[in-house]
């Protein structure tokens, strides 16, 4: 599904649409520039997403600064389309021309207008997230999952996951704190049942049968797409996220996870009889020691050790050494999106009643 959309369209409604001014006036008193913020659009149960919309006169006019005058016109949309619509986002649609407009339709009806005819599908992209799940037998493996990822996965130019300042149940590739520039593209993985504990659905969604326990089970995994990476695919408009596309990309992001092997064993003797040599079996042993092996040795030679340990027994010398001897790990092949839940529909019927 599609969890997130920031686009740029053409005008689509009657006049100027923003959430207020911010402007810069010179100590004799004249404007200098105006810059117009987002106005907040609320969607179904405590959601909203973000608009704004110039008029190219109004742009032209209102904004003198530089590199934003030719591109402030047209309508700007920022929002998770499926929590504005259906007032979760559990599941949801995959396609993502349909999503902006039912969306930008939504927020006609807010602001009493009808959107003009345009195909939403040409608007531009700026950052758009993929999601689909993954579930665990039990509630009670669903955080060491993610930890035993954290220890023992990576992404290629990625390295290992990184676990942000607020806390485990997250998992990134590509995170940057706040401030920094952030990443053309990321994978996020997450427990979704600690997010909707922290963020509860209505409260009588959260009694349907086997919602909570299937949550607690689900493991989010979400790709983030931004303008230099959707640049990069060729795939900057709306149409071009097709239900069919959106499964391909995130297949394609996801499966840049090495899982490894199943299981990873740091046992010497074990180590032996995989036919390591002595030498490979005394990197495992500073490696194990805590030594930081890219830092003492040679490139060519750290790649070319960590190629002949990783073949042999699964063993990843660029990443810290787990907190225990022996570490299982189930090994995703081909990550598939779980399929929809039983209380898909009740949960669907209940919001469309407290809209």
């Amino acid at each position: 599904m599609i969890d997130w959309i920031s686009a740029r369209a053409p005008e689509c409604f009657d006049g100027d649409l923003t959430g207020g001014s911010v402007m810069k006036i010179t100590p004799d008193g004249e404007v200098e520039w105006v810059s117009h913020s987002k106005k907040r659009i609320e969607g179904s149960f405590q959601s909203s997403v973000m608009v704004r919309q110039l008029s190219v006169d109004h742009s032209k006019e209102s904004i003198d600064v530089p590199g934003r005058a030719k591109r402030a016109h047209g309508c700007v949309f920022e929002g998770n389309p499926a929590k504005f619509l259906t007032g979760h986002n559990l599941f949801g649609s995959a396609d993502c021309a349909d999503l902006l407009t039912r969306s930008l339709e939504k927020v006609g009806q807010s602001i009493g207008q009808e959107p003009w005819p345009f195909d939403f599908g040409q608007a531009d992209l700026t950052r758009i997230d993929l999601t689909a799940n993954w579930l665990v037998d039990r509630p009670q493996d669903a955080l060491p999952f993610l930890e035993a990822m954290q220890q023992r996965c990576h992404v290629p130019f990625r390295g290992r996951g990184v676990v942000p300042p607020s806390g485990p149940g997250t998992l990134y590739w590509g995170y940057k704190k706040p401030g920094e520039r952030a990443s053309p593209w990321q994978i996020k993985i997450y427990l979704k049942g600690l997010e909707v504990a922290k963020r509860p659905l209505h409260y009588e969604a959260m009694k349907i049968p086997g919602l909570l326990e299937e949550l607690a089970r689900t493991i989010r995994v979400e790709v983030t797409l931004r303008t230099p990476e959707l640049k990069r695919l060729g795939m900057t408009r709306a149409r071009d996220f097709t239900p069919e596309s959106c499964k391909r990309v995130w297949e394609e992001y996801v499966g840049k996870i090495d899982f490894g092997e199943d299981h990873m064993t740091l046992d010497t003797t074990d180590l032996r009889e995989l036919g390591l040599s002595p030498r490979l079996i005394d990197t495992v042993a500073a490696w194990k020691a805590g030594n930081d092996l890219a830092r003492t040795r040679a490139p060519s030679t750290f790649r070319r050790q960590r190629k002949q340990i990783r073949d042999a027994c699964g063993i990843d010398i660029a990443t810290s050494v787990p907190t225990s001897n022996v570490i299982p790990l189930r090994r995703v092949v081909v990550a598939k999106p779980a399929q929809r839940p039983q209380w898909a529909d009740t949960l669907t019927g209940l919001m469309r009643e407290v809209a």
